[in-house]
Parts: structure tokens; sequence; C-alpha cells
């Protein structure tokens, strides 16, 4: 053919190749019809079709920055399609490298959507090619593609990362030492982009080395933060055999079970569809032929993942075989008894009870049968060498599994009305069983069995409650007759003293022999012999701190508590071993719960306990101790010193059985107490009178000769015992007060958290008492602050900024009171931490102006849900804190929303009764007045200029007097910006006052006011110890709010709040312990008996 006809040919072919694409391109009906065009194109000259697709392709790649989506996805979709046809018609692969070869150059160009394109074209073509060309051009190409995909699967770009990572896996093995499979392991651990991780868990297939290199990932990925990355997962994961996983899952020690619960209870019904269909359609059905017994023998043999996670599993399977008229009645053979029998027999018999029409009984073990089966099952796990003759179990070594599961079929036999018909038999049967289980200690868990087997104990007794404390007494008194230290010393249960004593010269010995034995003067026998006695008591102490800490759990309040117990607690908390004294100490705490009584008694120890030195962080007396006072101060309040100083008889009857009604309110108190005064001076009116005021009563004896008179005299005496009384529990409060403020102001890393989240608590339940709540504040959010410099180096600091966010943001949304209090204690926490740090003061402020928003409260924002909404996208999307935010930009945001609102008028009316913003500017322009560092009242301004917005319809003349002084002590170089902002503020809200109407008496009184209220403020600060202790955090923070303070923090190798802080202020005076402030076991005796010490 001649060359010009050759060129018009191909002329031709190009145009005719083009059209077909534009078809493509407008939609995908086309496909077919023109694939089947280009084919007999290619019949006649298959190298200028070839030649013309390519240039097309090329084209489009130029293009593709400007083409739809949706016109892409059809163009390659239609690549593929081509490429598929020429191979089966041609039995080449010759177009689809052809393609390759022309795009391959531009996988690095600058526009990120034409690398998109490269990648695109490789993926849709990758999978088309001739696999088993072996020749070297062939696979020196190939190599090529593959490090170039290498390459762009760590683009910039993820939609340019997902496609490559689709086409660069054609090239993956699955094994661990493949290079493209480990680099697309790391993708799917370290990769920011959801669709990336998930495109990489599409890529793995159902082969065993895909299995063995992607496990982890996989394992890793159904926790994923996204949830079709979790669903992706589980779809990945069902790919593969059950008993392939389950092995894995065993060999790593991974709780499959309980990853399966997780996803089947996942908030995102995408997630729990996926693992439904992973656990039932797939592993059940497909792999085990609906066979839910051999499936589940493979995950339940450690039995070291939880029952409830079981249970659920084994749920779902009955539940689809159900469906699917599949149903199977598992019922117990005594003849083979095994863990996954039990637990399917377990999930029937729930299943059944809880289904409608359904007659559990034909499922349920009678209940004599059922003490037969837990009596053989608790001697199998306490001698697993003695052979049942009963039961015959399968795997002796599932005994303790097989328990677990017997054990907790209890609640089913108690929700149906068994244990409460039981005949007396069985129950002594069942009794006398859960007597010798609490018997049995484990050599690795103590606490085995015991809050269970307590839980059953208290259904059976339920009508006979004497029943479960002579059990518990019985296991107890057992338990202490095993102890060693008690044999060798003769012991009783009542000598407290002598075993704390004793068992602390034993920790001596053991102490010396160790060193005899570094000196080679004692044995190694002789060392293990004491040593191994030693651990063995420790752990039969422990077993009767679980039982006793168990039995408590599930008692209530007024219910009678064993004397044993209280000897067991006190036992406890007398040895010289930490994780005994942890848990008799948690006991203790349980114990005052249950019985008000023993609160004044424990309290003061407790606290004792808590002003320890913190050893750890974790399992110290002293942090347990702590978080028990505040428990019982959450319980009870301060003030549950409600018995009389006065009496000296019958103590006992005076004190409040019922303290869980003691009320906040103050008055109620107060004739609760007035009411018990008379009552008891009526009946023991000699003895109050001869031990209180024998003179009084002598006088009015010896004057009066007329009842009425009397009466009035009597009646006079116990008004002012009431009051001295109410006096005395005033001063009870306010010392436990602060005992517990004196830990918020004791730099401690591990106390510092606790007391925070305690005071929390407390501000929550409103048991801290008004007049101290901003104080609390400004003390909380000082270690806010301090948390907020670590967060980015302790996690500890980054959990604590979190929870402190949440909670200050309810407790300021909650009420105006306490959005009022809050700001309160912000100002008092601002004015104390701008004298280290302004960055962090001028943070603080931030906050206390976001959460002192009328806005956020919830009595406002009900008022028209939609509009505060609005707000927030508003106020989101307004970027509050950019340089050119100013007063009156600030304002139109929420006015604007406002006049939106359906209900403006009441919110507006609402927004300017509860509107904070003035009084905090009026603070702000306080502190600027009274300050001599031009950085501090730069600060203030700044705040001013940027976070300030007013709801008053008029601006307070207050605010006027304020500014009008500080104006006149403000520096040079600020005072610009202060009279703009006041002028800005005044044509804002079209003020018209003079001078002299400012300045009227009024303001100048409140203004006197306002500087004396400061003063004590200021005279507080200095014997504040809160910011002297974490001043060093605090300060560290104001060489860079980023990573230089980061990496400051880092060298001082401070990982723990407030531990190893220095005081960069010296203190001049020494700070002297007040004595009336400490709570001790003196501040709640009689007055009487301290003057006769």
């Amino acid at each position: 053919m001649p060359a010009k006809k050759k060129a018009v040919v191909g002329q031709f072919i190009l145009e005719e190749v083009g059209r077909r694409f534009q078809q493509i391109h407008k939609s995908a009906a086309h496909i077919h019809k023109c694939k089947t065009e280009l084919l007999s194109f290619a019949n006649d000259n298959r190298s200028d079709v070839v030649d013309a697709v390519c240039r097309v392709v090329l084209l489009v790649l130029k293009e593709s920055p400007r083409l739809a989506p949706d016109s892409l996805k059809r163009h390659y979709s239609f690549l593929s399609e081509v490429s598929k046809g020429f191979r089966e018609r041609y039995e080449s692969d010759e177009i689809a490298i052809a393609m390759l070869k022309t795009v391959e150059p531009f996988h690095n160009a600058n526009d990120k959507t034409v690398r998109l394109g490269v990648v695109s074209v490789f993926d849709a073509l990758l999978k088309t090619v001739d696999q088993t060309n072996t020749s070297e051009e062939r696979q020196n190409f190939y190599q090529n593609v593959a490090e170039m995909l290498k390459l762009r699967i760590h683009d910039k770009h993820p939609a340019v990362r997902e496609k490559a990572t689709s086409a660069v896996s054609c090239f993956q093995s699955g094994k661990k030492d493949c290079d493209v499979t480990q680099q697309l392991i790391a993708l799917l651990c370290t990769d920011n982009s959801a669709d990336v991780r998930r495109q990489v868990l599409r890529c793995i297939c159902a082969r065993k080395e895909f299995l063995e290199g992607y496990f982890h990932g996989m394992i890793r990925s159904v926790r994923d933060v996204v949830s079709r990355v979790r669903a992706e997962a589980w779809d990945a994961l069902s790919r593969f055999h059950w008993k392939y996983i389950a092995a894995y899952a065993m060999a790593k020690n991974i709780a499959l079970p309980e990853l399966i619960h997780q996803g089947l209870i996942d908030s995102s019904s995408s997630v729990s569809i996926a693992c439904r269909a992973a656990l039932t359609n797939c592993w059940l059905h497909r792999d085990y032929k609906d066979d839910c017994e051999s499936m589940f023998e493979l995950v339940l043999g450690n039995g070291n993942g939880n029952l409830d996670s079981y249970e659920v599993v084994c749920t779902e399977m009955l539940q689809y075989s159900r469906k699917h008229k599949n149903t199977k009645n598992y019922v117990v053979n005594f003849e083979l008894v095994s863990a996954t029998s039990l637990l399917l027999w377990k999930a029937n018999a729930k299943l059944s009870a809880d289904t409608e029409g359904e007659d559990e009984t034909a499922i349920l073990l009678p209940l004599p049968e059922f003490s037969q089966l837990l009596q053989d099952t608790v001697y199998a796990y306490a001698r697993p060498d003695v052979e049942s003759k009963t039961v015959k179990f399968k795997n002796i070594d599932e005994a303790d599994v097989m328990l677990r599961i017997l054990l907790s079929t209890f609640d089913i036999y108690e929700e149906n009305g068994y244990l409460t018909h039981a005949d007396n038999t069985t129950r002594s049967s069942l009794l006398r069983i859960i007597g010798f289980l609490l018997k049995v200690v484990p050599d690795d868990d103590p606490a085995l069995f015991v809050d269970v087997a307590v839980r059953t104990l208290k259904s059976l007794t339920e009508r006979t409650p004497e029943e479960a404390t002579k059990t518990i007494t019985s296991s107890l008194d057992s338990l202490f007759r095993s102890l060693k230290l008690p044999q060798m010393y003769a012991l009783g249960y009542d000598d407290v003293e002598a075993f704390g004593r004793k068992s602390r010269e034993r920790q001596r010995e053991l102490i010396r022999r160790r060193m005899k034995l570094r000196g080679g003067e004692a044995t190694q026998e002789e060392y293990d012999q004491l040593k191994e006695e030693m651990d063995r008591d420790e752990k039969f102490l422990l077993r009767m701190q679980f039982i006793v800490f168990a039995f408590l759990s599930h008692s209530q309040r007024g219910d009678t508590i064993p004397t044993f117990c209280s000897h067991v607690i006190q036992l406890g908390r007398q040895q010289d071993n930490e994780a005994v004294k942890v848990a008799s100490t948690t006991s203790l705490g349980l114990q005052c719960l249950v019985n008000p009584d023993t609160v004044h008694t424990f309290m003061p120890l407790i606290l004792s306990d808590a002003k320890d030195i913190v050893p750890n962080a974790e399992g110290c007396v002293s942090l347990t101790a702590l978080g028990i006072a505040f428990d019982l101060v959450m319980e009870y309040g301060l003030r549950f010193f409600d018995c009389p100083t006065h009496t000296t008889g019958n103590s006992k009857m005076n004190h409040n059985s019922n303290l869980d009604n003691i009320s906040n309110n103050h008055s109620n108190d107060n004739n609760n107490n007035n009411n018990n005064n008379n009552n008891n001076n009526n009946n023991n009116n000699h003895n109050n009178s001869n031990n209180n005021i024998p003179s009084v009563m002598g006088t009015i004896t010896t004057t009066t000769t007329t009842t009425t008179t009397e009466g009035n005299l009597e009646a006079r005496l116990q008004h002012e015992r009431a009051l001295a009384q109410e006096d005395e529990h005033r001063v009870g409060g306010n010392n436990l007060l602060n005992t517990l403020r004196s830990f918020l102001r004791t730099p401690c890393s591990g106390k510092n958290p606790i007391v925070v989240v305690g005071f929390c608590k407390l501000l929550s339940c409103n048991r801290v008492p008004h007049s101290q709540v901003a104080e609390v504040i400004a003390d909380i959010l000082i270690h806010y602050m301090a948390y907020r410099q670590e967060e980015k180096i302790n996690v500890r600091a980054a959990y604590m900024v979190d929870y402190l966010n949440k909670f200050l943001y309810s407790f300021a949304s909650s009420h105006p009171n306490r959005q009022s209090l809050f700001v309160q204690g912000g100002l008092l926490a601002f004015t104390q931490i701008l004298r280290y740090n302004s960055n962090c003061a001028m943070r603080l402020m931030e906050l206390i102006t976001r959460l002192g928003d009328a806005f956020i409260l919830v009595q406002v924002r009900e008022i028209d849900p939609e509009t505060a909404r609005q707000f927030a996208r508003l106020a989101e999307n307004g970027n509050l804190t950019t340089e050119d935010s100013t007063l009156a930009k600030n304002s139109s945001i929420r006015t604007a929303a406002t006049r939106s609102s359906t209900q403006s008028g009441r919110l507006a009316r609402e927004l300017s009764r509860f509107s904070l913003h003035e009084h905090i500017a009026s603070e702000l322009l306080i502190e600027i007045s009274q300050s001599d560092s031009e950085e501090a009242q730069e600060v203030c301004i700044n705040i001013l200029e940027k976070r300030m917005y007013f709801y008053a319809k008029e601006l307070p003349s207050w605010l006027l007097f304020c500014a009008s002084r500080a104006l006149e002590r403000v520096s040079a170089s600020l005072q610009r910006r202060l009279e703009a902002w006041r002028d800005e503020a005044r044509v804002r809200f079209s003020t018209q006052l003079t001078d002299d109407e400012i300045a009227d008496d009024a303001n100048k009184t409140k203004w006197t006011e306002a500087l004396t209220a400061r003063e004590g403020v200021l005279e507080k600060l200095l014997d504040n110890g809160v910011l002297t202790a974490l001043s060093h955090t605090l300060e560290e923070g104001s060489a860079g709010d980023g990573d230089g303070a980061a990496e400051n923090n880092n060298n001082n190798n401070n990982n723990n709040i407030g531990s190893g802080l220095v005081s960069v202020m010296k203190i001049e005076r020494k700070r002297t312990r007040d004595e009336n402030t400490v709570f001790d076991v003196d501040s709640i005796a009689s007055r009487q008996r301290r003057s006769r010490r």
C-alpha cells in the first residue's frame, strides 16, 4: 500500500476509533457494540487499530482533569473489554501491552489527575495480559511496571494510592518474604486513608500463604476506626476456612469469639452484617454444614475468652439454624459432657426461654440433676485425678470452663422461677457445693469463681439470708484455718494486731534468709520453704478478701454483715502485702456503703491511708483509699456526722441508720437534728444536763418553780444545743473538704488524676458547697492546663484532657448557675496562670469564653434546636480564632443565627438574660487596670478583641466605667487598641451615655468592692500550692506551643504529671499547718473528750 494511501487509512481508523470512545464516554450501553466494531476494524489492519487506540488513550489521559469521573470509569471499563476481546480473538495481548507502554512514562506527572489516570489504566489492563509469557523482554517489562507501581502506592494523593494498590496486587504472592506483600501490609497498618486500607483488604486472596502474611493486619482492621474498613476486614477473613482462622488465633493468643462479639454488636450496620455473614454463611454453613458443635470446639479449647462472647456467638449460630429450618435441640448427655455441648445447651435453653411459644423445660435439666452435674464438675475441677462416677467428661482439662458455664446457668433457673420453688434438699445440696467451691483456692487466680458463686448464693438464699451468711462464714473460717501463720502461733481470727505483727516479722525473716543465702550462711531450701509458705498464705488471704468483697458487692443497704467479714477486712489491712491491703481497703469502702454506721469510724482511717506515699502508679493502697473517700462523699455528702456531740450514753441510737437520706438541703437537716435532740433530751435529760450544763440546770431548778418556765428554758437550751451541733457539722464537713482539696493542691503523678476526676464527680452530684465551687473549678482548670502542656508526650495527660473537655462542657451547659460558677472559677484560674505563662492563660480564656457562651446552655438550645445546630455550624466555619476576628464579626454570627430562628424573640431574651461575656470583659478590664505587666495587659486586650461578644440589649454602664479606669493605667503602646475596642462597643450598642453618667456613685462603689474582692483573691494565691507545684509544667509551655514544648518535656524525661516538679517561686514565709483543718479522729470526737485529754 502506498504511503499516502496508508496515511489516509490510518487517519480514517483514528477518527472511527475516536468516535467509538466518544460514544463510550456518553453511555456504557455502547460498550459491546463499539468493542465489536473495533475488533472488525482490526481484522483488516490490526497495527493501525492498536496505534489509534493508543493515541486515543493518550489523548484521554491528557484531558482527564476536565472529564467527568463517570466517563473515566466507563473509559477504563471499555479498555479492559477491548483487551479481553483482542486476546480471545487473536490470542494476543498486544493491544494491552501497547497501551501500558504508552501511558507508563506519565506515571510521575505533576497533575494528580494524570497520575490517577495512569494507575487506573494499569489497574484495568494488568488483569488481562498474558501472565504465562516468560520471555525475557516481557519479564523485564513486568519488573519495571512493578517498580513503578511500588512508587505510586506511596503517592501523596489517596486516590492514586488506592488504584496503585489494586494494580500492584497482581504481583504479590502473599508470603511474608514478598516485597510487594510487605509494602501492602505496611500500607494496611499505617496509611491514613480508609479507602487505601480497604483496597488492600480487597486484594487478599483466599490462599493459605495470604492468611499467614495478612492475619495480623486483618485482625487489626476489624478494630479500625472507619466502619467500611471494618466491614471489608470481615469480608477478607470470611474467604478463609474456619479451621485455619481458629488455628492462627489460638497460636497468636487472640480471643476470636470476643472479636466476633464486637463485630456483631458494632454500631455500624454494615459491619454487623458483614460479621454475621462471615460467621453464619461462610464459616458455619460453607465450612461445617451447620454443625455448630464441631465448629465451636476449635475456639473453646483454651477457654481464655469471655464467657459472654461465647454465648453471643452460640446464640447467633442457633438463630441462623432456626431461621433456615435446621433446628436441633442441644441437651446434656451425662455420658459425654464437654464445654462445647454445655455452652450450646445453655444458649439453646436461654433462647427457648426468651422465645414466646417455646417450652424451655424440655431443654433445661431438672434442678436435682443440675445439682448432680454441678457437684461432679466442681469435684473434677478441684480433684482432676479422681474419676467421676455419674458424669463422663470428654476432656477433664475443660473443667474450669464447664464450671463457669454451669454457674452462669443459675441466671436462667432464677429467671424462670426454678430456684424459688426448689425443695430444701436440692437447695442444701447447692449451698454445700457453692461453699466447697469458695474454699478451693486456684493457683493462678484467687478470685476465680468467687463473684459468680456469691451471686448464685444470694439468689438461692433470697428468702433465708441467714443461710448465705452461714455459708460465707463457714468458707472464711475454713480458709483462715488453712493459713500457716495462725497455725504456727495459735492465733484466732480476732487476733488482728498479733496477726499483723507476726506477718511483718515473717517478712523480715524472709529478708534475713535471703541475705544469709547470698552470704552462704543459709541453704536455698530454707529460703524457698519460707517463700512458698508466704505465697500460699497470700493466695488464701486474697481469696478471703475477694469473698468478702463479692458478698458486700451483692448486698444492699441495711443488710446484716457477718462479724467474720469485718475481722477479715481488718486482718487484711494489717498485712505487709500490698495486694491484700488493696483488696481489704476496697472491701472496707463497700462496708461503709452497705452499713452507714461504719462511715464515722473508718473514714479517718481511709483518709489516713490516702495520705500515704504512692510507691507505684497502679495497685496502691493510697490510690485505692483516695478513690474510696470520694465515693463515700458522693454517697453521703460532706455532712454525714449527724450524731449529737453532747450525748454520752446511748450514742448508737443517735446515729442516723439511713444515711442515704441525708439531703443537701440545709434546713431539712436542721429540723431533723432539732427533733432528734428533743427526743433524746426528753429521754435522757439527767444524763445530758449532768454532762453538758450542770450549772445552768442547777440554777434553773432553784430559781424557777413553774412548769411553763422550765419548759421554755429547756426548749431554749435544746435550741442552743442544736445550733452548737450544727456548727460542729459545718466544721466536720469543712475539714473533710479541706483534706480532699489538699490532695488537689499536692503534686503527685498518681493521685492528681484521681483527685481531679473525684472532684468532677462531686461537682456533678452537687456535693461541693456553693461557696467553694468556683475555687474547686479553678484548681481543676489549672490541672487541666498542665495536662494540656503534656498531652502530646503523655498518654495519661491526653486522656485527662479528653475527660475534662467533656466534663467541663457538660457542667457548663447543664444550668445557668453552673455556667456562672464555671466562669468565676475560670477567671480565678486565669488570674493565677497569667502570672506564669501568658500563652497558657490565653488558651484558658479561649476555653472559658467558649463554654461561657449562653448558646451552649441546654435550656437555650431546647428553645430552637435547629437554630442551635445552625449556630454551631456558623461558629465552626467562622473560625473565631483568626487574627481578623473582631467584636462585630463575633457578634454577627450569633445575631444571624438568632434572627433566623422561629423563636427569635424568646431566644434573644434568654440569651440576654444569661449572657456572661459582659462580666468576663469587666473582669479583664479590672485586671488591666491593676496589672503592671505590659504582657499581661496585652493578653487581656487580645482576648477582648478576638473572643468577646455580648448578648445584652444595652451596653452596661459598669463595663464602660471599667474601660475608662483601664485606659488610665494601660501602657501607651496598648492604649489605642483599648480605645478602639471601647469605641466599637459604643457604636455597636449605640450608647449615648456621658462620662458623668458612667462614673456615678453606684459604679464607684461597685469598683471599690471589686478591688477589695480581688485583693482577697490575691491573698489566697500566696497560700495556693497548686500553681507553685505545677509552675514548672506550665512554664515549660512558654517556650513553644507545638513541637518545641514536646521536645523540652522529652528532654526533661517528665513522663508523669507533676512528678519531679520543682517550684520556680521562692515562698518567703513558711506555711504552717492549721490543726483545725486536719481531719482525724479528734475532729469528730466530742468537746468533752478533747478537753479531758
